[in-house]
């Protein structure tokens, strides 16, 4: 894997339909944002193989970061019983700084409890983001207003990582690869806000 990874965040325009936050990944926007975001294993208790898989798409326009997160569960899979989905969460963390310090945190959990974590306090964002469920495990979807992310609008560069939690079943997984047996040295990714032309980790 080469560093840094970049990922060029698709803008909507006037012609697009902002996604209904619903939890449900129907919205054309989720078609048309290209670049797909998949998170790696990184940890596995006893070195068992991955329960759930993780994939994404983001994007964006004047005012909103929309992201989409689809959280695979093999469990759920086979008898959708919600007892599976207990003990799972998504951290997000995005930082405007490119050493990725001072990174605004935003926790998510299968029940649609949403929490941002930014200067030492805790802000309440359920209202702006909605939990669904299809065959495959649950679904997030979300609108964030960079107002309250960033209270302002935020640099074309934002240096972030999304991370997945399984801690019932000891399991961790996170966008940007880490180095083996550490999970403290994980190289942020970008996420590009201009037409720049995205660069993919693999060649």
């Amino acid at each position: 894997t080469k560093f840094p990874i970049y990922v060029q965040l698709y803008k909507l325009d006037e012609k697009d339909h902002k996604p209904v936050i619903d939890g449900i990944i129907d919205d054309p926007v989720w078609n048309k944002a290209k670049s797909k975001i998949a998170l790696t294993q990184i940890y596995t208790r006893k070195h068992k193989s991955l329960h759930a898989n993780t994939y994404g798409k983001i994007a964006f326009d004047s005012k909103n970061l929309y992201i989409m997160l689809g959280c695979m569960d093999k469990l759920w899979k086979i008898d959708k019983k919600i007892v599976h989905l207990a003990g799972d969460s998504v951290r997000i963390t995005i930082s405007e700084k490119e050493d990725a310090s001072d990174p605004i945190i935003i926790d998510i959990q299968p029940d649609g409890k949403c929490d941002l974590k930014k200067g030492g306090q805790t802000y309440n964002l359920d209202s702006f983001c909605k939990i669904g469920t299809d065959d495959n495990g649950w679904i997030i979807e979300a609108s964030f207003p960079f107002e309250k992310l960033f209270d302002h609008q935020p640099s074309n560069k934002l240096y972030a990582d999304i991370f997945r939690f399984r801690q019932d079943r000891g399991e961790k997984s996170s966008w940007i690869p880490a180095f083996k047996d550490s999970t403290d040295n994980c190289k942020n990714g970008i996420w590009l806000m201009e037409n720049t032309e995205t660069r993919n980790a693999k060649k």
